[in-house]
């Protein structure tokens, strides 16, 4: 509405003039306007778009939006009024964005063309937030470029998640180059690949662009595949649709060598069935089958050490109170295979019964103990013999302390126990042997001093005798010294001939010896001393009467010949000894040599071979070493024969020899 009053001459007011319009149209295009406005700035607000009008000429901005203000964290009075210019407004940018976001805006304040820039900006509050801008100038009706309007929106989030979306690929990508796992599509219908991954071609040793060159159909693949494994792989893949295939094979690399692999491959359906593609994973698994096969080859060997040292483990859960597992040793120390062992004593009180009865009570009561030292005990084998074992067991806790289960070993230390038992006998023997060794020395030392001291001692007195005694007594001095000396060097041959036997120097000529012939020769040497006592010496073996014996001929002849020497020597004067022969067991020939001699006490028996001792024959006159029967008894048993006696005191003695006839 529009008025004006109309005066008078006098100045009064006489008329009113007015105009109504009507503006109802005008009034809603405005109220729609600023709806829209609002409109705008909403959605603005919404898709996080802010945006700006900057005169050229001034350098000034015209206007900013709300949205725009709130993006940098500021108000739209504050932006106006602090940076409301190009030099002040780049305050609100990151400080390495700058200079080359001013260099930008100037080019774009000369070129007609529209920019986008992506740059950093710093709010109030420090918050670092990545904004994406556009510019364009804005030409007036005479083509001049007045204005340039931007348009900013933060992309801060978008940023962040491409980021960690980059940094999740790379570490999808390293940890498949790590793992040796690639992946590969395969169009079932075109029969190829249609996509294979970095690491997929990597584990064939080449690149995806080379793979898909050279084997992107299946029928080049295959080349790649080892010839043992191509029919298995070319049978797997005619499997139903939708199976789920796991399968390892072997594989060619580029440079030649040979890579296990594990595949996995599954089947994807496009929509409406269109096109059927298979999804599959590809994982170098070489190292760890070389790793599985040096295990298996440790596992082995340690296996097989443990058979050499005959070392068992085993392992108990003490809540259910039976063995988790027993190593196939320790199933063997019981005479078991593992299934057996753990069929028939899989409980720990079933396991007592492999015990010994004798050891099982204290074993319990260490067990009850928890006493985890080294424990030695018996068990029964499978096949009724005791085995003597050592056992080492350990306890695992949980966090409260209480036993959870037993780790443990178990080893066969049977031979090990024989070994101790052979030892200790070999050192008794050894002691034995030492001592009787010292007393040999001491009655040799005594028996070589006996004819010693009479050779010095009548060679004394021969020095000593006047001449002219020597002519009545220097004979008899002089027998007493030859028979000394003889006695001596009788006695030293002896002691040679046993130190040879007992150091192994003797050596034997076996073969076959006629018992006769060898009786004769004796009976022969030994007549003289026979007659000489009135002895008569029976020999009831001829020659080739009797079987041939296995024997060495010479030390045969020794051994009779000393026989019959103290046959003869100690019968009664007029006697007589015998020799005949009979059967003995295991095939073997016995010589029986009889004289009717005082006879041998039973209690002395048993010292009748020990050197030196003659049963106190010393002081009958009868000259003797004490070593003759000590030389024929082991000269008989290096030819596999056997020597004994038979005696009863008064009425004589038979010492019998048994050696094995020739066949």
């Amino acid at each position: 509405e529009l008025g004006q009053d109309i005066s008078d001459d006098k100045g009064a007011t006489s008329t009113s003039v007015g105009i109504l319009q009507d503006i109802t149209d005008r009034k809603e295009a405005e109220i729609a306007l600023r709806n829209n406005e609002s409109l705008l700035e909403l959605a603005a607000q919404i898709a996080g778009l802010g945006h700006y009008v900057l005169d050229l000429s001034e350098d000034r901005y015209l206007h900013v939006s709300q949205e725009y203000a709130r993006i940098l964290g500021r108000t739209v009075d504050e932006i106006l009024s602090h940076y409301n210019t190009s030099a002040k407004n780049i305050l609100l940018i990151h400080p390495d964005d700058r200079e080359w976001l001013l260099s930008s805006y100037s080019k774009a304040k000369k070129s007609p063309e529209r920019i986008k820039l992506e740059y950093r900006i710093v709010r109030p509050d420090g918050e670092v937030r990545f904004l994406v801008g556009t510019t364009e100038p804005a030409a007036d009706h005479k083509g001049k470029f007045t204005n340039m309007v931007g348009v900013v929106q933060d992309v801060t989030e978008q940023i962040k998640a491409q980021r960690e979306l980059a940094k999740r690929e790379l570490l999808l990508k390293q940890a498949a180059m790590l793992s040796k796992l690639g992946h590969a599509v395969w169009n079932e219908t075109k029969k190829q690949y249609i996509h294979v991954s970095d690491e997929y071609a990597h584990i064939f040793g080449y690149t995806t662009d080379e793979f898909l060159a050279r084997f992107r159909d299946l029928e080049n693949e295959m080349e790649l595949v080892h010839p043992e494994d191509r029919a298995m792989v070319e049978a797997v893949n005619d499997s139903p649709e939708g199976a789920r295939i796991d399968r390892e094979y072997r594989v060619f690399h580029k440079d030649g060598s040979l890579r296990h692999v594990r595949e996995i491959m599954m089947d994807s359906v496009a929509e409406q069935g269109a096109m059927r593609t298979s999804i599959a994973t590809l994982q170098d698994i070489t190292d760890l089958k070389q790793t599985q096969q040096a295990l298996e080859e440790r596992e082995a060997q340690f296996n097989q050490v443990a058979r050499i040292a005959h070392l068992g483990y085993w392992q108990a859960d003490e809540k259910k109170d039976e063995y988790i597992s027993v190593s196939d040793e320790f199933a063997r120390i019981h005479g078991y295979t593992v299934d057996e062992f753990m069929e028939r004593f899989r409980s720990i009180k079933k396991d007592f019964e492999t015990v010994h009865p004798d050891d099982r009570a204290r074993i319990q009561e260490r067990y009850d103990k928890d006493d985890e030292t080294v424990q030695d005990f018996r068990i029964v084998h499978r096949d009724g013999s005791v085995r003597h074992v050592r056992e080492l067991y350990e306890s695992v806790l949980d966090e409260s302390g209480d036993v959870l289960s037993t780790l443990g070993y178990l080893q066969d230390i049977t031979e090990m126990k024989q070994a101790e038992i052979e030892l200790r006998a070999a050192k008794e023997a050894a002691e034995k042997a030492n001592r009787a060794k010292s007393e040999f020395l001491s009655q040799m030392s005594h028996e070589l001093r006996t004819p010693l001291n009479a050779v010095l001692g009548f060679g004394r007195l021969l020095q000593t005798t006047p001449a002219e005694q020597l002519e009545d007594t220097g004979p008899e001095f002089i027998d007493h010294i030859v028979n000394a000396g003889q006695h001596l060097l009788t006695l030293i041959d002896e002691v040679l001939d046993l130190a040879g036997i007992e150091s192994g120097r003797v050596s034997l000529s076996i073969e076959a010896v006629d018992l006769g012939m060898v009786l004769q020769n004796c009976a022969h040497l030994i007549r003289p001393i026979a007659d000489k006592r009135r002895i008569e010496l029976d020999i009831q073996v001829k020659p080739g009467s009797a079987p041939d014996l296995r024997a060495d001929k010479s030390h045969l002849q020794k051994t009779l010949l000393n026989l019959l020497s103290n046959a003869v020597k100690y019968s009664q004067e007029g006697g007589r000894v015998t020799v005949g022969c009979s059967t003995a067991k295991d095939g073997m020939l016995r010589i029986n040599v009889n004289d009717n001699g005082p006879g041998i006490a039973k209690a002395d028996i048993a010292r009748l071979f020990k050197p030196f001792d003659r049963l106190g024959a010393e002081n009958s006159g009868v000259q003797g070493t004490g070593i003759g029967l000590t030389i024929t008894k082991r000269l008989v048993e290096m030819m596999d024969g056997k020597l004994g006696v038979e005696s009863k005191e008064g009425e004589g003695s038979t010492f019998w020899v048994d050696m094995p006839t020739h066949s």
